[in-house]
């Protein structure tokens, strides 16, 4: 079975932010975008360890 992958902006903060946690509970793989590069891979490492999943990011304006 192939895993499923879901991109979420604004992934640092607000709804964004606590999106990333349901979809990584449910074993997606995430592709997040946000401004705060050194907060996006701060919760990046953070939800690779906690929930096995594997995550890119992207930051920027």
């Amino acid at each position: 079975m192939t895993a499923k992958t879901v991109l979420i902006t604004g992934a640092t903060k607000g709804i964004g932010y606590e999106f990333t946690k349901v979809f990584a509970e449910h074993c997606y793989n995430l592709v997040l975008v946000a401004r705060d590069s050194v907060l996006l891979e701060q919760q990046a490492e953070s939800l690779k360890k906690e929930y096995g999943v594997q995550v890119n990011t992207f930051a920027g304006i």
